[in-house]
């Protein structure tokens, strides 16, 4: 990997740097192409606006505005000035256009990079010299643990094979996911199978390595038993930033991109530069108050994409999205709106975390405490949430994100040491959400007449190592009530995403409803326009059902609470 992804300053990389996480909405790329290396590829492969600016320091085939092919627009040298939400990178401060940009009042590090500001000296090297002083204070053969397995650990595994020669037999492992496990013992090292196992022999080893990058209780727990026992120590773990993913505006929250575009004025926004050169569009998640007959409900929406024209000032965000799904007459006001120039799954994720926790406050913080993306991993839920922003999950689960955000925490709270059961399973996706929302949980009862995906639910609990949980009762939902009411009032959440007719969705709630304890939660899911009769006929009926009180209505998601027996 080019060195470019890896740089470093005063301790922090330039991976850390806001054109590394989406924070601006165009990058105008000068200087050597060999310098520039991967930066104009993956590591800012989230913002879509690219230029090239022309060095004329360099000859031509040298420079990488005049690279052979050059598919990025050139950017004219008149229009070289500091303008809000881009970045000009240089590869070193002799570039002409940096004096016209300072004389100008460009701020270093924001409106221009140089990257000749980030020595070299590669994160690699450092965690290899770091390595150096671990092994400096082991006795020769003594052990060495790892906590974590993931693309870390597996890393620090590898160094300390490849470059240090240490025998594979001295190198232990341990993690709490299965599939971890067996990857490390796939390659031949030491695995310790139970925390009691790896407590039990730690003594034979000098050294820990904590190797996430970001911090797992459970791990970092182990890590400070281990320093206790006096065994040298090394954390992998990131310093971070102090960056949240928003920036908190009252009753907008921006994005670090919109943030860097857009002035706030109550529920306006207004273009803080009109020198761009292209049209915008933002991507929002609105959470409004809506009223369904008597009731007020707060409704969380994703998906909203507007184009703004050039010389549009002005955007009111104040009524109802273009999109909206749900009549005019059931809008209230708008509540607070999530916004980004950048159309990307972190934004609903986000945006549901912050609606959730003023909710279910306790069970959000405890479940998805990262504030930024960079973070994601600290628990089980966050950690299946980022292979979804990633794209990397094998069973996508049907919800959108911000659905997926409020599946997982409505567990989290009401059902974290009870039975959950979920009527409708497809690949298993939603319930490995739950699962993962539960940790130390009761049984997952997957309801679901489909034969042709349950080996691939059954592979994802295994895969977790949560298979002792889940019980598939391969019926019709009408079918397998009969089976589960002995669970009576013991239930703390029922899921239901089965057949999406009318008459299926009312006798699901009919005949589920009752297994739900006080204080559990009644999930049901596809409560949309798409499926009108549906839509209808579940808010009309839940409306004047007593046993239940609304907590919220996310992209369709009906979230209600039984209150009464």
């Amino acid at each position: 990997m080019n060195t470019a992804t890896h740089m470093t300053i005063a301790g922090k990389r330039l991976a850390d740097h806001p054109i590394c996480r989406r924070g601006y909405v165009a990058l105008v790329f000068s200087g050597s192409r060999h310098i520039l290396g991967e930066l104009p590829g993956e590591p800012t492969a989230g913002i879509d606006q690219k230029y090239a600016l022309v060095d004329p320091r360099l000859p031509e085939e040298e420079d990488f505005a005049r690279s052979p092919n050059m598919p990025l627009p050139i950017w004219p040298e008149d229009q070289i000035r500091p303008v809000g939400g881009m970045c000009f990178i240089f590869t070193d401060g002799g570039h002409p256009a940096v004096a016209r940009l300072e004389d100008l009042g460009a701020v270093k590090d924001e409106h221009f990079l140089l990257t000749s500001d980030y020595p070299a000296c590669g994160v690699d090297d450092d965690l290899e010299q770091r390595l150096v002083d671990l092994l400096a204070q082991c006795h020769v053969g003594q052990g060495i643990l790892i906590l974590g397995f993931g693309d870390q650990g597996a890393r620090i595994a590898d160094l300390l094979q490849q470059n240090f020669i240490v025998d594979t037999s001295r190198i232990c492992i341990w993690d709490d996911q299965v599939i971890s496990r067996n990857r490390a013992r796939d390659v031949g090292l030491r695995v310790f199978e139970t925390v009691e196992e790896l407590l039990k022999e730690a003594n034979s080893c000098g050294a820990v390595v904590y190797s996430p990058l970001a911090h797992h209780d459970r791990l970092h727990q182990l890590y400070c038993s281990m320093q206790e026992r006096g065994l040298a120590c090394l954390s992998n773990q990131s310093a971070g930033t102090p960056h949240s993913y928003f920036h908190n505006c009252d009753q907008i929250m921006l994005d670090e991109s919109a943030h860097r575009i857009f002035h706030v004025e109550g529920l306006t926004l207004t273009r803080r530069d009109q020198q761009l050169p292209f049209a915008l569009g933002i991507s929002s998640v609105r959470h409004t108050l809506r009223k369904f007959g008597s009731t007020s409900v707060d409704e969380l929406g994703s998906d909203h994409y507007q184009q703004i024209a050039r010389d549009c000032d002005i955007i009111n965000l104040s009524e109802p999205a273009p999109a909206d799904v749900f009549h005019p007459s059931t809008f209230i006001e708008t509540q607070r709106v999530y916004v980004s120039v950048h159309d990307h799954p972190s934004l609903p994720i986000f945006a549901a975390r912050d609606f959730a926790g003023k909710i279910w406050p306790s069970a959000t913080q405890r479940l998805f405490p990262s504030s930024r993306e960079a973070e994601l991993g600290k628990t089980d839920l966050e950690r299946i949430l980022a292979r979804h922003v990633h794209r990397c999950e094998i069973a996508q689960a049907s919800q959108t994100s911000t659905q997926q955000v409020m599946l997982g925490i409505a567990a989290a709270h009401c059902a974290a040491n009870d039975p959950i059961i979920e009527i409708g399973s497809a690949l298993g996706g939603s319930a490995l959400l739950m699962a993962a929302a539960t940790p130390g949980g009761k049984t997952l009862y997957s309801v679901d007449p489909g034969t042709a995906t349950r080996d691939v639910m059954r592979f994802l609990f295994q895969r977790e190592g949560w298979s002792d949980r889940l019980q598939q009762i391969v019926k019709t939902s009408d079918e397998a009530i009969d089976e589960l009411k002995y669970l009576s009032g013991k239930v703390g959440l029922v899921f239901i995403d089965g057949q999406h007719t009318e008459s299926a969705a009312l006798r699901d709630i009919d005949n589920y409803s009752p297994l739900l304890k006080p204080g559990g939660a009644l999930l049901i899911h596809d409560v949309t326009s798409n499926y009108y009769t549906v839509m209808r006929t579940v808010i009309e009926h839940l409306l004047s059902d007593t046993r239940f009180t609304w907590k919220c209505l996310v992209d369709g998601l009906a979230v209600l609470e039984r209150i009464s027996v």
